[in-house]
């Protein structure tokens, strides 16, 4: 093709549109790449964000304390019944609010759950643990099967076959 002659410029022409398209759809596609990049930081840093307000808060903090005294107590008690009436009932059953508002927040894809997992997995596995029966007697006795769903959900997806993305923790 002759770009000399005046009818080189017009076949040349003929392919701008295929061009402008092209420079188009490239744009198009490192938009969505970019917002993906903006919601994957955007999900870490709340993760990072709530992980921060659980650990440095002084409320929290308090709570955190008093679980631990609370599941001491919890696991010495033959009678659950007799333990849903004490004060140590309501502040585990706080600190179980915490697990459950982390395990719909990455539900919901607000946390990100890698992020998450690093952080939480070993918390979140060994309150379930050691929880299991407060949990269990939540949904039986007070007719609320879908009480702490979220976090129990997780903590199952947790503890079994490893995804991808926690292959790197090891």
């Amino acid at each position: 093709m002759d770009l000399n002659t005046m009818a080189g410029w017009q076949e040349f022409a003929k392919l701008a549109p295929l061009g402008t398209a092209l420079i188009a759809v490239s744009a198009a596609i490192i938009a969505l790449f970019s917002l993906r990049a903006q919601k994957t930081i955007a999900r870490r840093r709340a993760a990072i964000d709530f992980f921060l307000k659980t650990d440095m808060d002084a409320k929290m903090i308090e709570v955190a304390d008093a679980y631990d005294t609370a599941v001491a107590k919890f696991a010495k008690m033959a009678d659950i019944n007799e333990f849903t009436n004490w004060p140590e009932y309501w502040t585990i059953i706080t600190y179980l609010n915490v697990h459950e508002l982390l395990a719909i927040g990455i539900r919901r894809k607000v946390f990100d759950e890698g992020v998450c997992y690093g952080y939480w997995n070993t918390e979140l596995k060994q309150t379930c643990a050691k929880l299991a029966r407060l949990i269990e007697h939540q949904h039986s006795s007070h007719d609320e099967p879908y009480t702490f769903k979220q976090m129990i959900a997780l903590n199952q997806r947790w503890c079994s076959r490893h995804q991808f993305w926690q292959r790197w923790r090891d």
